[in-house]
């Protein structure tokens, strides 16, 4: 395929899947004529589609299973944001999200504890579970709303701890980030 104004130099990006360059896209509750007009012009720069917030939760079913299938057909990881698994675990659900993920197809899931506070030992003990049921896990580490400063070290020691338990990726809360930049 001929790249438009291939006269124009670019880094170009390798080849899915990517470890360097990733771009994740968040599905707002896309209808699927737009689901797919997005992925006709983009597909080949989007690695990830995270399902926003409890936005699943509002689809029927064969919708939600309809769209995953159309983001794998595309080659896009698509996910469960961590609002789901923090809402599962507060109820006490998270068996049956982790059995509800692979049975509407999604490969990867998002664990976070942005609201909700787990402890490192938690948080490992999620990412393990999630593990052993198939899935891959990218972690949402950090606050949404925090209280107090960013300690590098300590944050630096725990992803580092969560990547080592097999998370595939770990994504820092903007929340956790503004905040650094609030107090300068």
């Amino acid at each position: 395929m001929k790249p438009a104004m291939d006269f124009i130099e670019i880094i170009e990006r390798g080849e899915k899947p990517r470890k360097t360059g990733l771009t994740l896209v968040r599905d707002m509750g896309f209808g699927q004529q737009m689901q797919r007009a997005l992925l006709e012009s983009a597909a080949p720069f989007i690695d990830y589609v995270k399902l926003r917030s409890l936005v699943p939760r509002l689809f029927p079913e064969s919708m939600l299973i309809e769209k995953v299938e159309i983001y794998r057909e595309y080659d896009v990881d698509v996910f469960f944001g961590g609002i789901v698994f923090e809402m599962a675990y507060v109820q006490g659900k998270v068996d049956q999200a982790i059995a509800y993920a692979a049975q509407v197809g999604v490969k990867t899931v998002e664990i976070s504890d942005n609201i909700i506070t787990l402890s490192v030992e938690k948080k490992l003990g999620f990412v393990r579970r999630y593990l052993d049921a198939g899935l891959q896990v990218l972690f949402e580490w950090g606050k949404k709303y925090p209280t107090e400063q960013l300690d590098p070290r300590a944050a630096a020691d725990e992803i580092q701890q969560l990547l080592a338990e097999g998370a595939l990726k770990v994504i820092v809360e903007q929340g956790q980030l503004e905040i650094l930049f609030k107090s300068e």
